[in-house]
């Protein structure tokens, strides 16, 4: 099995090019991941998209329950205000969820793609502690607390008690899709587990490999900073320097 670090050198094709939004990173299955593993990536790269239709799915459904007036015989009195209150923060939550989109792909499936790609130990780490994040927040969507964003089990009886059979419906298939999201997410877990030990990865590599990466981040950061200041150097502040500096050979 041959791992190819090319994770340097390529040109960014992703994202897509729309609007504002330039590509960032070079993504390409074929190209960067070995043979044996680019079913499984690629699994991950259809899970991920389906992750970004749930999350707008799930949007829809709060979006749809707000503005869906309540069913016959339901009157202000059946609810709560705390009940209207959590609904109110519930929908919100919903659709600030929608930057999960963004965070999926940077907190679970890009370190997975990396890990597969070059055996890096602290993509690994990252890669197994994203994938735990997306299996609570599965779960967490499934159960469906009122309050919390996700259109599960719990949210649908709420919808039934209010909107009627047709979105109580829609929102227990919503449901049933975020469990079956959370054991896609364990099953992750468990192959990225066997490449994590064919690549002979560690806890200890990655933690090295994050000093390292740190230190060159503190270099680098401290070299444009230097940079920046000596292209803003006026007269007076370049004739001092060039004093302190024939001082100290002195």
């Amino acid at each position: 099995m041959c791992i190819r670090d090319r994770s340097t050198g390529d040109t960014p094709n992703f994202p897509p090019s729309i609007c504002c939004i330039r590509p960032l990173v070079h993504h390409d299955i074929n190209g960067d991941i070995p043979l044996e593993r680019q079913r499984f990536v690629r699994t991950a790269w259809y899970n991920f998209i389906i992750t970004v239709i749930l999350l707008i799915a799930n949007a829809v459904i709060a979006i749809v329950n707000a503005v869906m007036p309540d069913k016959v015989g339901v009157t202000t009195d059946d609810v709560s205000q705390i009940d209207q209150d959590t609904y109110k923060i519930h929908f919100v939550l919903s659709i600030v969820y929608l930057l999960g989109i963004v965070f999926a792909f940077i907190v679970w499936y890009w370190p997975l793609y990396k890990a597969c790609a070059t055996g890096n130990s602290l993509s690994y780490v990252l890669a197994f502690l994203g994938l735990g994040i997306a299996f609570g927040f599965s779960v967490l969507s499934s159960v469906g607390l009122l309050g919390y964003g996700g259109c599960g089990f719990l949210y649908a009886y709420f919808t039934q008690s209010l909107k009627g059979e047709a979105l109580f419906i829609v929102t227990i298939v919503m449901a049933a899709m975020w469990v079956v999201q959370a054991v896609v997410f364990v099953a992750f877990i468990f192959f990225l587990r066997g490449w994590y030990k064919e690549d002979k990865a560690s806890l200890a590599s990655a933690k090295s490999q994050f000093t390292r990466g740190a230190a060159r981040t503190a270099v680098t950061l401290a070299s444009v900073s230097y940079t920046h200041l000596r292209a803003h150097e006026t007269p007076e502040h370049l004739v001092c320097r060039l004093l302190l500096e024939k001082k100290k050979k002195y």
